[in-house]
């Protein structure tokens, strides 16, 4: 269990056993650089983050929540799908935060009807 205080997360070539269900709530800066990643039911980012990272070689989102509530001061978004990433099929639109500075979503195979609920 990390240290419920805890404001910065970087992993990177480190192998999570587990699939993602809860952060600490006071992480500013989450990076994760991964072979695999799984995210489940209602994982959320903590309020104060800025930078959530997340690299890796398969991405598979099993609940929707970490994009349906995007906290308002995040400023960078990545979600790099090295060979495949995979999304549920969204069920409204995305509400981005004003603060976004920079937003990457690479290799999940977005078609038009889903690039339409990321506007």
């Amino acid at each position: 269990m990390l240290p419920p205080l805890l404001e910065k997360l970087h992993i990177c070539d480190f192998r999570l056993g587990l699939p993602l269900a809860e952060f600490p709530q006071h992480l500013q800066e989450i990076t994760l650089k991964v072979s695999l990643v799984y995210i489940f039911g209602q994982l959320r980012i903590p309020p104060p983050a800025k930078t959530v990272v997340i690299e890796s070689k398969k991405i598979v989102f099993r609940g929707m929540d970490f994009l349906y509530h995007l906290p308002e001061g995040l400023e960078k978004h990545t979600l790099h799908a090295i060979v495949q990433g995979k999304m549920l099929p969204f069920q409204r639109r995305i509400k981005w935060p004003s603060s976004l500075k920079s937003l990457t979503l690479k290799r999940f195979n977005i078609d038009y009807k889903r690039f339409k609920k990321l506007n």
